[in-house]
């Protein structure tokens, strides 16, 4: 199968589509990248259909009062394991997937996983905690999405609340009153929805209180520089601030470093991602190792700290209980 690919590597979200002889026509580099753009797409469609697509899941952590950190949900992450290419990065095959179409049955696929692996969850240990699933525009705009989640939360038998979604703030914001209806749908088949790489577009905050979503999602590139540059700190504080005025739960993500992780507890931020409690885990792994009665990692075994030390207990804990579990 042929794919034609939109507009430039650097643009792939793109509505202008040009056939791979206007590519060499604009320039021998485009050419080539639309060239292997094509066979990767090919290659993604035929691994969609013989189970090279499979999916990880990275804890997501509430901070708790002492110092502690508690398993807050999960996201759950596609990869792509090519029988000759090895794993192929999301970076390079998920824009592919979201010009070609492909992320339409991309995110059926997780959306399946995702039901799948809860009801596991339930059925093995008597409990699951929130599965966040990523909507590209394409799927968060369809009209059939509230009627494909209330159907997968009565074929696994899923109480509201399991199945979480997430969608970036360009697309919130793409057709706001759109949006606006869509979140509406969502909430009535009891699925939270979550604004992801917050503080990397333009919301509105009028747009923001209309919206009611259930969590705002701090993007790594306002993390990086967390604790060591004043304007990351400031957006940051901001943007928690914004979530305890309207009521919305805020999440950073990308969160690497204690320096980080101990400012965002002093700003009073809900919850962590990232790797400084875990890297994404095949589902197997994350379910040993997060999945159990007692889910709250204590900041030390001994004496309670405070600061940076204390923070580092906390890290150190969480990776010792995966490293257990494994």
């Amino acid at each position: 199968m042929t794919f034609a690919i939109s507009r430039s590597p650097g643009t792939l979200a793109g509505d202008d589509r040009f056939d791979l002889g206007a590519w060499a026509m604009l320039s021998p580099d485009y050419a080539a990248w639309a060239r292997e753009a094509s066979v990767l797409a090919g290659e993604l469609e035929r691994g969609l259909h013989n189970g090279e697509l499979f999916a990880v899941i990275q804890p997501r952590m509430a901070l708790v009062p002492g110092g502690g950190v508690r398993l807050a949900g999960a996201e759950m992450l596609a990869r792509w394991c090519h029988p000759q290419r090895g794993l192929v990065s999301p970076g390079q095959f998920i824009p592919i997937a979201e010009v070609t179409g492909l992320i339409e049955p991309l995110g059926d696929f997780m959306l399946e996983t995702a039901a799948r692996t809860l009801a596991g969850w339930l059925a093995r240990d008597g409990q699951a905690t929130g599965l966040a699933v990523n909507l590209s525009a394409r799927q968060f705009s369809s009209s059939k999405l509230p009627l494909r989640l209330a159907r997968l939360r009565s074929d696994y038998g899923l109480p509201p609340g399991l199945i979480e979604l997430e969608v970036t703030e360009s697309t919130a914001m793409r057709d706001a009153d759109r949006t606006e209806a869509v979140l509406g749908e969502l909430r009535t088949v009891g699925v939270p929805v979550s604004i992801d790489d917050f503080g990397t577009g333009f919301s509105s905050l009028a747009y923001l209180r209309r919206f009611q979503v259930d969590a705002l999602k701090i993007d790594k590139s306002l993390i990086d520089d967390l604790g060591v540059d004043p304007h990351a700190n400031a957006v940051c504080n901001a943007i928690v601030q914004l979530g305890r005025s309207l009521d919305i739960k805020v999440v950073a993500e990308g969160v690497e470093h204690v320096r980080q992780l101990d400012y965002l507890r002093h700003a009073r931020c809900d919850e962590i991602q990232g790797y400084i409690f875990s890297r994404p885990l095949d589902a197997d792994v994350f379910e040993r190792a997060w999945l159990r009665p007692s889910r709250v990692v204590p900041a030390s075994r001994e004496a309670p700290r405070s600061g940076s030390d204390g923070i580092a207990a906390v890290v150190a804990a969480a990776q010792q209980l995966e490293r257990a579990d494994a």
